[in-house]
This record gives C-alpha cells, sequence and structure tokens, in this order.
C-alpha cells in the first residue's frame, strides 16, 4: 500500500509541473507572436488564478492577429509533438515517463475545445475573454467555423495517433505497474 501512495504522489507532482509547463508554453506561445508583431511585452504572469500576457504596440494583420490568439495553444501541441516523436521507451524513469504521457495526453485532448468552439460560438456561449473566442470572432467573419471543428479534430487524431503509435500510454501504465520498490522509494 506505501507504494502506491509514493507513486500517486509522485503522479500528482508530475502532473502539476505539466500543467505549470503547459501553461508557460501557453502564454510564451502569445508573447513570440507579440514581439515577432513588434510589441512590447508589460506583463508575464503565471501565477495567477488566471496567467496572462500582456502587451503594447505592435503591427498586427488579421493573420498575426489570428495566430496571437491560437498560438497559446499551438505552441504546447508543437512541443508535445517533438515530445512524442522524441520518446524513447527505453527510459526507466518515472519522471520521464509520466511526463511524457500526461504532457502528451492532456496537449492533445486540449484540442478538442477547439472543436467545440463553433458550436458554442455560433449559439452564443462564449466566454468573450478566451482565447479560442478571440480567434473565432476574427475567423469567422471570413471562412466556415466547421472548418476549425475539423482541423481541431485531426489534430487531436494525429496527436493520439502519434502517442499510440510511439507506446507512450502503454509504457507509462506498464513501468507504473512494474515499478521496482527501489524507484517508488526515490
Amino acid at each position: 500500500m506505501e507504494r502506491r501512495i509514493k507513486t500517486g504522489l509522485r503522479t500528482i507532482s508530475v502532473v502539476i509541473f505539466v500543467l505549470f509547463f503547459y501553461v508557460f508554453l501557453h502564454e510564451s506561445g502569445h508573447t513570440i507572436v507579440a514581439l515577432a508583431s513588434g510589441s512590447k511585452i508589460t506583463e508575464f504572469d503565471l501565477f495567477s488564478t488566471r496567467p496572462h500576457m500582456n502587451y503594447k504596440g505592435g503591427n498586427y494583420t488579421l493573420f498575426s492577429t489570428l495566430w496571437l490568439h491560437a498560438n497559446g495553444a499551438f505552441l504546447p501541441l508543437f512541443v508535445s509533438y517533438i515530445i512524442a516523436f522524441t520518446y524513447k521507451k527505453e527510459i526507466r524513469s518515472f519522471f520521464y515517463q509520466a511526463f511524457c504521457f500526461f504532457f502528451c495526453v492532456i496537449n492533445t485532448l486540449s484540442f478538442l475545445v477547439w472543436a467545440v468552439v463553433p458550436v458554442l460560438y455560433m449559439n452564443g456561449y462564449m466566454d468573450k475573454s478566451e482565447d479560442a473566442f478571440k480567434f473565432s470572432d476574427l475567423f469567422f467573419m471570413y471562412q466556415d467555423p466547421r472548418i476549425i471543428s475539423v482541423a481541431a479534430l485531426l489534430l487531436v487524431g494525429l496527436g493520439a495517433m502519434l502517442i499510440f503509435w510511439k507506446g507512450i500510454p502503454y509504457q507509462y501504465f506498464q513501468y507504473v505497474r512494474g515499478l521496482p520498490e527501489k524507484d517508488a522509494a526515490a
């Protein structure tokens, strides 16, 4: 029973680290586009109840404005694809196995939100402060909202195929089940 508690606590700490890393990449995604558009970053806050970044100035086109709102989701997804592609099942580290599993799964599933956004947007059920709403508000003036849903579902499918092709869930659960006692104590 003690081994399960240790494994559970280690898993919780990895998930907290993954969520913090996701938030960092998310806000960094916005920041990269803002800087590329000539803005000055005035705030980069990861520790409040609503992490955010603020900027002043910049030269924004329709494309860069769309990318500003979308890159918060795309940068973490891109990093998760890199992690999945470079994943090595031979690495016998609890942190590595858990990090790869949770980071890739969380980022892939986060794109389900973008599949639902068009439906919510068209029916007026969106929080106007969310990135997905801001993106939708601009994009849907020019394009069919279903394009976003289809693209998001394709990215979720691609991520899921990559995660399973590399055996990340299988390796993580096998590692947790067969975790040697000395590793569980570490």
